[in-house]
């Protein structure tokens, strides 16, 4: 038994010398009482402690001029014969050998009941203890026992067990081939130690690790780690790693590799969490980062946290970045904001745009009231009759082209703006609109030019909404451009027909083509103008309600100049539209 221990204990160190130590019988396979929730942890450190303590006199005993009585007296090794089994049961160690002649397994009584052998012979073919082995590991196993009795080459192997039918433990085997005297039996000698708690703690280690990775991994939000006081980016999430574009920042420090300056003013935010620990909080940081292609820079808001981490040691390792894109919400926040602004401005408008021909007729009629009372018979002349006449009609015109452009909103917003389509001459109806407007253009001093290069430009319009179209185009050049000429350019292709309106008034600024033909949007903002900005909105909803376009650009001359182009014939499935 001795050498048996021996040999497991100094399969490191000159194996050759304790292969040749003295055996003691008296241990044989006797077995020992034992405590399964003992821990298998301090087993290797046990082993070792055997091992120094038996070393010393395994060199001696490896001497055939020794003599055994003098150096080790019986009296020592019957205080190691009653010490050893002892040491063995408490590190939880199980022996074996197996007999390189008869393919016999030899087993100990602790290893028989890690095994769920307890009770049962202690010697056995191999194959017998071979079938106790996990089915997924048996194959594995037999080819490294017969490459450690036929090479000689240390056996170290760890398996599963199935100890009973509802239990399988792990097991942690190592062993080697004996080099013995002549005349005594080559074996291969090992121990065997159950290592399922180790086994089951490294599972749930790996499976805890494995959420980790995935919640890094597929999180929406832009997760970080940062090593040293240096802030080298050990480790990235996709969504952080997309806001470097092209490059790779790994092994990178991170205040050198940022390619938005906004974020450098918090390196030394990071630092006092590096060197304090106090965590570091940021709201809505405006920040604007390259994007994936090289000049495809964007401005993204965040949300994030530095937080410090320790290592094993409660050493500071580096820091923690968790940022959450914000960007959506702020920009939503900040339309929803825009519009809030722009429904005031139009209720300030509207009740201004309202106010100003009722304030006109009610002027008037107080004027007439007084000269009835006075009795004044100009009152009723023909001439003063006429001029209120007017002025109220002009007010009553105006407030109801207010009312239906807000009705329209309504219509729009609803998807309810009817278009009845007919065959229309576009050259005739523009002609005839600027024609309706001929005394509102000579107050402002307007010249129209219309050109067309055919008599008749047909196509399948709604001519009411077109009109509707052209009257605000117009109304906009009066209203923003006097005494400036005015060009209307009508062409037809194949399948398409081009209208381009060009006045020569202030103009548009160019980050404003698109944000004109928004709700309450106005050319330009001062009182010295009417208007509620809701006229090139619903123009934009009528032209692509007939499948067609209409946007801003800058032409060869100063002005406003706008470009709609229409199809001759509708789109199967547009919107809106009335059959």
């Amino acid at each position: 038994m001795i050498r048996l221990l021996l040999t497991a204990l100094t399969t490191a160190k000159e194996p050759e010398k304790i292969d040749r130590c003295a055996i003691s019988p008296s241990l044989g396979y006797a077995g020992f009482p034992s405590d399964p929730k003992i821990p298998s942890a301090p087993l290797h450190a046990l082993a070792q402690s055997l091992l120094l303590l038996t070393q010393g006199v395994a060199e001696v005993m490896a001497d055939p001029k020794t003599n055994l009585q003098n150096v080790y007296p019986p009296r020592a090794q019957q205080r190691s014969d009653e010490s050893l089994p002892i040491a063995l049961e408490t590190a939880q160690l199980g022996l074996w050998e197996v007999d390189v002649e008869t393919s016999k397994v030899y087993m100990n009584e602790r290893m028989l009941e890690d095994w769920g052998l307890k009770g049962e012979v202690v010697s056995s073919p191999i194959r017998f203890g071979l079938q106790k082995i996990h089915p997924d590991d048996r194959e594995r196993v037999t080819s490294a026992v017969k490459t450690a009795l036929t090479s000689g080459k240390p056996y170290d192997d760890e398996y599963r067990v199935m100890k009973a039918e509802d239990e399988t433990i792990w097991i942690h085997a190592q062993g080697k081939l004996s080099n013995p005297p002549p005349g005594l039996q080559q074996k291969l000698i090992g121990t065997s130690v159950d290592i399922t708690v180790r086994k089951n703690a490294e599972l749930q280690l790996k499976r805890e690790k494995g959420k980790l990775e995935a919640i890094f991994s597929s999180s929406p939000s832009l997760m970080a780690l940062l090593q040293g006081p240096d802030f080298i980016i050990e480790k990235m999430n996709p969504p952080f790693r997309d806001l470097f574009g092209e490059i790779d920042p790994t092994g990178k420090a991170f205040f050198e590799v940022l390619t938005n300056t906004n974020s450098l003013r918090f390196q030394k935010e990071m630092k006092q969490v590096y060197d304090t620990g106090k965590k570091y909080f940021a709201n809505e940081v405006e920040s604007t980062w390259g994007g994936k292609k090289r000049g495809d820079a964007e401005t993204k808001y965040f949300n994030f946290i530095f937080a410090r981490i320790e290592d094993e040691q409660a050493q500071t390792y580096g820091i923690y970045v968790h940022a959450i894109d914000i960007s959506n919400q702020v920009m939503d926040r900040q339309k929803l904001e825009h519009a809030l602004n722009a429904r005031d401005a139009f209720l300030s408008i509207a009740s201004h745009e309202l106010r100003t021909p009722i304030t006109g007729m009610k002027l008037q009629t107080q004027m007439m009231k007084r000269a009835l009372i006075k009795q004044d018979p100009s009152v009723l002349s023909p001439e003063r009759v006429g001029r209120l006449v007017n002025q109220a009609d002009a007010g009553l015109t105006r407030m109801s082209l207010l009312v239906e452009d807000m009705l329209d909103i309504g219509r729009i917003q609803s998807g309810k703006l009817v278009l009845r389509f007919q065959n229309t001459d576009l050259a005739a109806m523009v002609d005839t609109e600027v024609e309706r407007f001929t005394e509102e253009l000579e107050r402002a001093g307007i010249k129209v030019a219309v050109t067309h290069p055919f008599q008749k430009i047909e196509a399948q319009v709604d001519p009411f909404r077109l009109e509707q179209v052209i009257t605000n185009l117009l109304t906009n050049a009066i209203r923003y451009a006097p005494g400036k000429p005015v060009s209307i350019l009508i062409e037809e292709t194949v399948h398409k027909i081009r209208l381009v309106f060009q006045d020569q008034g202030p103009g548009i600024a160019e980050e404003n083509f698109e944000r004109i033909f928004e709700r309450f949007e106005r050319l330009i903002s001062t009182d010295s103008t009417s208007g509620m900005g809701l006229g090139l909105f619903i123009v934009r909803q009528i032209i692509q309600a007939h499948g067609g376009t209409i946007h801003a650009e800058k032409g060869s001359t100063p002005g406003a100049r706008f470009v709609i182009e229409l199809a001759k014939l509708p789109a199967p499935g547009d919107a809106h539209k009335d059959d």
